[in-house]
């Protein structure tokens, strides 16, 4: 039975394969691995290797050289490219994205936090690297299940569906599992939110070649069975969200105290745009041809207010110059003809 499940979960799963041509986007085979080593604030530089995997997931691993012991960290998340496919955000801790350009299928290029270029001619560059894929050990929170002396973890950052593996702290993991579920009543099978130590490893299944990804339970840690993983990060698109503003220029705006935030709307069935501009309502047309965005007919209320309309006179500024925009994660950014960041704004998060 046991070979039957694993042969199942090898299904569900996939086996590792070599490198596969890419069918949309810019990259032309994946998964692909970057390497390189940059400046560290402190140090000889930090030695990367950036794992593109062709589910959309990533793997990182960050050595911190001639810091040693304690010096590497491991890290993974959903990767996805921004919509000027020159750019391309590393969506692991949701605290701290990390941004790159992508100059060329075998040349990456980190970014500063704002995901723009950094004012260095310091080496911030990763090249393609024919090295071997990375098994990344760190904390983790996924869903976990075990069923018919099988158990699957979906990991919660990079929505990885793993097969857990018979090892090390296993034996805690999967007891604390069957005591909850014994405790409370629920159905064999059921997912709870699981937080342990581990290593995502390529290891043979039980059946059939290759290698499968696996999840080796290093230290368990705790379950938490009212929780659930949370939404990840995926690609705005540009007709759908609420803008709102949070800079101009290089500089985030500051609001004053009730200040409601400006914002933009745009809307793809008739190519306008609704929204606040800091005093008055927003209204106009747009038109997209690739990266480039281009405002026309924009107006506003003619309301005066204590406080926005300079702001609100500065945004539709900028609307009026930019002449390109891109998407990346949750931010929009507007620039002029020569590149020049003109706004930056963020969505809204989701209502019901």
């Amino acid at each position: 039975m046991q070979r039957l499940v694993f042969a199942v979960l090898a299904c569900l799963v996939g086996v590792i394969q070599p490198a596969i041509a890419a069918a949309d986007g810019p990259f032309e085979t994946l998964p692909s691995s970057f390497t390189g080593v940059v400046p560290a604030a402190s140090g000889p530089g930090i030695a990367w290797q950036l794992d593109l995997l062709q589910d959309g997931s990533f793997q990182l691993r960050r050595t911190y050289l001639e810091r040693e012991p304690d010096n590497v960290f491991d890290s993974i998340g959903r990767w996805m490219a921004g919509s000027d496919g020159r750019s391309l955000l590393l969506a692991g801790d949701p605290d701290e994205p990390i941004a790159l350009a992508i100059e060329s299928s075998e040349r990456l290029r980190l970014l500063d936090r704002d995901a723009r270029p950094i004012a260095s001619e310091l080496p911030y560059h990763l090249d393609r690297a024919d090295v071997p894929l990375l098994e990344p050990e760190l904390e983790l929170s996924g869903m976990y299940r075990y069923m018919a002396d099988a158990a699957l973890f979906d990991e919660c950052l990079t929505g990885r569906r793993l097969p857990v593996a018979f090892v090390a702290d296993n034996i805690a993991l999967e007891r604390d599992y069957l005591e909850l579920l014994e405790a409370t009543g629920r159905e064999p099978g059921e997912p709870v939110l699981a937080e342990l130590a581990g290593r995502v490893s390529r290891l043979p299944p039980m059946e059939g070649d290759g290698l499968v990804p696996m999840l080796e339970p290093l230290r368990f840690i705790a379950l938490h069975p009212d929780e659930s993983c949370a939404p990840p990060l995926t690609q705005a698109l540009l007709g759908g969200p609420e803008w709102q503003l949070s800079g101009l220029g290089d500089t985030a705006i500051e609001l004053a105290e009730d200040q409601r935030r400006p914002n933009l709307v745009f809307s793809l069935d008739d190519l306008r745009i609704t929204g606040f501009g800091g005093c008055n309502r927003l209204l106009g047309g747009f038109a997209t041809h690739g990266e480039q965005l281009r405002f026309s007919r924009t107006a506003s209320t003619m309301m005066a207010c204590p406080v926005g309309m300079d702001l609100e006179q500065a945004l539709l500024e900028a609307l009026k110059a930019t002449d390109r925009y891109r998407v990346l994660g949750h931010h929009l950014d507007l620039y002029a003809s020569d590149g020049t960041p003109l706004a930056r704004f963020t969505a809204a998060p989701a209502t019901d």
